[in-house]
């Protein structure tokens, strides 16, 4: 069987180099914007969200919308919420309303503190069909996480077809018992458009139930890059054998890849956050601050806000703040946790 690499050649790829490849080819995007729309369901509680997505090297920003779920399952008020990583410095913005009503302050910390903090973290558009998760799960994983992981037996390589395309299928278990298959299609530059996992889960009853995780992609060329990558991933979670405990559909709009991208879209003034937010300043000393619309300036002496407290009673009292931006995110950390065991197996 003959394969294209950098010229016409007669020797079989290597489980390894179909894997390389693979990985080589998202990690030459070094610049993105997408726009991804996801709808799909929790068991029988149906869960929607968006995000817009700006990735320029080190620098990151994801803008998501959301409805708040009640515990019956019933969508009240959206929200944005916007997390960025700057060239120094992470922002946070949420116009949630909290429980207790009032509005939540603008926080403003180290990047590299912000980034050993899961409910900041931005999921990546570059993950997308290299993992067998959902968009939001997927940034509990890496790219080597299956596409070759280091944990795991001899890989096996061999000829597949995939929704009647001619594909390579790698597949290997790990060494936790987990086994994976993905099918590469060379046809779409060598992308992958289906990726499995099957392990049994243990339930509190402590019996065992088989689990699939699946995802379907579908691949096109884009723009002037000319690169293949997805524009929509299905995923679902099928649990003993037919039930379907989880699904994603997630349509993606590439709006450019590794084209330049304006760097204050990077920056506080870009977010949209309404004049006269509290702004926290972490790591820093305390202070009363408001975001004015176009900076930040010392505020009118005044009560000072709860958040403000627990900033200038000690650094350990920063844990609230913490917390708060943990129940802002809920919808992204709370599933992203149970989600991440669960797929372990």
């Amino acid at each position: 069987m003959s394969v294209a690499s950098g010229g016409a050649s007669n020797r079989m790829p290597t489980a390894h180099e179909l894997e390389q490849r693979v990985l080589s080819s998202r990690r030459a995007i070094t610049r993105g914007h997408f726009i991804l729309k996801s709808q799909g369901r929790e068991g029988d509680t149906p869960v929607s969200c968006n995000w817009e997505i700006r990735i320029d090297h080190s620098r990151r920003r994801g803008d998501m919308t959301a409805n708040d779920m009640s515990p019956r399952g019933v969508q009240q008020a959206s929200f944005r919420q916007v997390s960025c990583f700057g060239d120094k410095d992470h922002y946070f913005f949420s116009d949630r309303v909290p429980n207790g009503g009032g509005q939540l302050c603008v926080v403003v910390q180290n990047r590299d503190a912000a980034s050993e903090q899961p409910p900041l973290l931005i999921p990546e558009p570059r993950m997308l069909g290299l993992v067998p998760l959902d968009f939001v799960t997927m940034q509990s994983s890496h790219s080597e996480s299956f596409i070759g992981a280091a944990d795991r037996g001899e890989p096996l390589l061999t000829r597949d077809t995939q929704r009647s395309m001619d594909c390579w299928r790698i597949s290997y278990t790990k060494r936790n018992g987990v086994s994976v298959r993905f099918w590469i299609a060379s046809e779409l530059g060598e992308s992958i458009v289906r990726i499995e996992q099957h392990f049994s889960m243990q339930s509190r009853a402590n019996s065992h139930t088989d689990v699939i995780d699946f995802v379907d992609c579908e691949v096109a060329k884009h723009g002037p890059s000319g690169m293949w990558f997805p524009t929509s991933c299905f995923y679902q979670r099928v649990e003993g054998g037919n039930r379907v405990t989880r699904e994603e559909k997630l349509a993606i709009e590439v709006v450019s890849l590794n084209e330049p991208l304006d760097s204050d879209l990077f920056t506080l003034a870009a977010l949209g956050i309404p004049s006269g937010r509290r702004v926290a300043m972490l790591g820093r000393p305390a202070e009363s601050l408001l975001w004015n619309g176009s900076e930040i300036v010392a505020a009118q002496a005044e009560k000072p806000s709860i958040l403000e407290v627990a900033q200038r009673e000690s650094r350990s009292r920063q844990i609230y703040i913490y917390s708060t931006i943990s129940v802002i995110t809920a919808f992204v950390a709370a599933v992203l946790v149970w989600r991440f065991m669960s797929a372990r197996g």
